[in-house]
Formats: structure tokens, C-alpha cells, sequence
């Protein structure tokens, strides 16, 4: 079979994840990187002997490379898809797959217009060993109905980290903040494992750097399920490192407790440790393991010619969810959700 043809756009520090996912395929081949940074580049493209581009434009105009790898700033995100939609490329896209709902809108409409092309949205934590479990003990009942969960990250960011990438912290160009960049894949796994959302309430804040961000880096909420489980989630920036996330998920007949890539069960008044992730090869172990076998997932779907299933429809829900916080915050009313998770 001819080889697949790959190229990453955006040479940042999550872009070496997916091309270690795209050489590790045997039926793909990375044949681009794109960045319009000369130094960044040409590194990326020394270290994984493939060409480097400097406009995205030549990528899509490139017959030999029939995938796009999306790794770029949020603003981004949006046009970059459509340009790949319309150019006939499949796209993979870093989370979040875009900024609010008027833009999932018009990816999910061009979409529409050109069904050959397929769109992923990374949200690697998903193909966790653990969540996996979880998500199988839940829908098999093993801890009984879930009535209950909470997501709790607690991190630190700097003004170094801000100061150092000039769309960090603006509502224009990165969207949101400790939301949309950091705890979107907390509240994506949160509507993974409880099931489809009914309403959200919350409230966001900027308790730190006041003077260096205009978005939020404080964020709660409560999650109201439509099979009746309610949970509570907080989310921030302004703690003094990077604790491990943790989800809690309890049922009538046991509690399921993911933390430091662990996986425990509660149960009748003993803790067992049911799933292990594994060890991050590289890279920041908050990102989780998953990212080669989400990558991996993905070209075999192509390959194979089947249907994905994170696509910017089930990874829009967590779009939502965000975009009802900041209208839960304004209006101080719960906000109904109203795009249906998929199945």
C-alpha cells in the first residue's frame, strides 16, 4: 500500500509528540514541517529529516501529503482546518479544536460541504489505560449508578510564560484561559466518563497577573447530568506548581478515584489499584502518555477507511462547556447545553 503523507504545522513544544507518533506507522510518512520561524524549522526538520516549509500554503498545495497535523496557537485553529477541508487534506488538530461555537460552527459546515475529508481533535488523555478502565467499570456498572464526580486541576503558570508566546492571555487570540488551554481536557474526560450534559453552572476569575492577562486563570463550575449525576469542577493557575489533576467518580456501590496516572477503586471499605498509565517517553508528564496512540488510531480509521470518532462535533462538547462557564459567570443563570454529545 502507498504510504501516507504527513506534515505538522506549527513546530511548538507538543509538535515533536505527534511526529514521534507519525514515525513510529508504517504506512506513514512525515514529509513536512511548517513553521514561520526559520531557527524552528530547520531544527524540526534536521532532527526529523523531513522538509521544511515556511508558508502553510505550500503544504496544501502539496499532492504528496495528504494529512495535516494542526499544532499551532489558538487563533489559528480555525482557519487552518477550513484552508485543510477545502484543500482535500485530512487534519488532526490540537485541542482546543477551536475558540467558541461560532467557529465550531463554520468548521463542522465546511465539514459538511466536504465529507472526504476527515478532522480529528487531539484529546490524547482519552486512550489512557485508565480512563479507558474507568469508562468501562462505569458503563458496566461496577461501582453502581454514578450520582456523583468532581475535577480538580491546580497548577501555576508564570508571567514568563505569558511574556514569552504573545497570544497567551488574550481573549482574541487564545480564546479563554486556565479553561481553554489547561483544564479542557479535564472537563472533556469529566463529559467522557459521566455521560451527556444537561446544564452548567459556574463562575471564572483572575486572581493573579491581573496586569498580564485579560482572560481567566480561575474557573468552578457545577455539572448537572442528564442521568441525574451531578459534578463539581475547579480548575486554576495560581497555585504554586503543577499538582497532579485528579477525577473522582462515585457511585451507589463504589467510588473511582484517577490521580497520578492511577486508576483506584474504593469499595466496601478497601483500595484497590485497577490501571496504570504508562510512563511519559517525553515531554511534560501532565500531557499524559496517549499521544502516539491517538495519532496511531487515527491513520488506521483512514487507513482503513472507517469513521473517527473524536471528531470536532464530540470534541466541541468541551467547547461548550467552556463557553457556557463565561455565560453561566455573565448571566448568573445555568446555562442549557445545547450541541448533543455524540455517540
Amino acid at each position: 500500500m502507498k504510504k501516507l503523507g504527513a506534515a505538522i504545522v506549527g513546530c511548538g513544544t507538543i509538535a515533536s509528540l505527534h511526529a514521534d507518533g507519525i514515525i513510529e506507522l508504517d504506512q506513514v510518512e512525515l514529509r513536512g514541517v511548517v513553521d514561520p520561524k526559520k531557527e524552528r524549522r530547520e531544527k524540526f526538520s534536521k532532527e526529523y529529516q523531513c522538509p521544511a516549509y515556511e508558508c502553510y500554503e505550500e503544504v496544501l498545495q502539496n499532492p504528496d501529503i495528504q494529512v495535516v497535523h494542526i499544532c499551532t496557537p489558538h487563533y489559528l485553529h480555525k482557519p487552518m482546518i477550513i484552508q485543510g477541508i477545502i484543500a482535500g487534506k485530512h487534519v488532526i488538530v490540537e485541542k482546543p479544536v477551536v475558540m467558541n461555537p461560532t467557529e465550531l460552527a463554520e468548521v463542522k459546515k465546511t465539514m459538511e460541504l466536504y465529507p472526504d475529508s476527515q478532522v480529528a481533535v487531539i484529546f490524547q488523555n482519552r486512550y489512557n489505560d485508565t480512563t479507558q478502565k474507568a469508562k468501562s467499570m462505569i458503563d458496566n456498572k461496577e461501582i453502581g449508578e454514578l450520582v456523583g464526580m468532581k475535577g480538580l486541576l491546580t497548577w501555576y503558570r508564570s508571567e514568563a510564560y505569558y511574556q514569552e508566546s504573545d497570544w497567551r492571555g488574550k481573549w482574541e487570540t487564545e480564546g479563554g484561559g486556565v479553561l481553554i488551554n489547561q483544564a479542557i481536557h479535564t472537563l472533556d474526560l469529566m463529559q467522557f466518563l459521566g455521560g451527556e450534559l444537561e446544564s452548567i453552572k459556574g463562575h471564572v476569575d483572575t486572581r493573579s497577573l491581573q496586569h498580564i492577562i485579560e482572560v481567566e486563570d480561575t474557573a468552578e463550575a457545577t455539572l448537572y447530568f442528564k442521568n441525574g449525576c451531578r459534578g463539581i469542577f475547579y480548575a486554576t493557575n495560581s497555585y504554586t506548581e503543577n499538582s497532579p489533576i485528579e477525577i473522582e467518580l462515585h457511585g451507589t456501590e463504589g467510588t473511582l478515584s484517577l490521580r497520578n496516572q492511577q486508576l483506584h477503586l474504593y469499595k466496601n471499605g478497601e483500595k484497590h489499584l485497577v490501571a496504570e498509565d504508562e510512563m511519559m517517553k517525553k515531554g511534560k508528564a501532565y500531557w499524559g502518555c496517549s499521544h502516539e496512540v491517538q495519532v496511531a488510531d487515527f491513520y488506521r480509521c483512514l487507513i482503513e477507511k472507517e469513521p473517527y470518532c473524536i471528531t470536532p462535533k464530540e470534541g466541541g462538547v468541551a467547547i461548550e462547556m467552556i463557553h457556557g462557564i463565561y455565560e453561566s459567570h455573565r448571566t448568573r443563570e445555568a446555562y442549557i447545553m445545547k450541541e448533543a454529545k455524540s455517540q
